[in-house]
């Protein structure tokens, strides 16, 4: 079993409650879409391509006497 798996304590008497955390995949092995934990990794790409982008375009002003 994987290290995220975690049963919970409460509940005991209806049985027991698990979470486990972890990518989820096609059969071919290719990200499934609609995993959130794939749509968060490609939105913290892309905004840390845009932030590249952002601080590659500033330009710093000296003044010097």
């Amino acid at each position: 079993m994987g290290s995220t798996l975690e049963i919970f304590p409460w509940r005991p008497q209806q049985g027991k409650v698990a979470r486990m955390i972890c990518d989820i995949h096609r059969p071919d092995g290719t990200p499934f879409a609609g995993d959130p934990r794939v749509v968060l990794k490609k939105a913290v790409k892309e905004a840390a391509k845009e932030l590249l982008m952002v601080r590659n375009h500033l330009s710093e002003s000296e003044a010097y006497r």
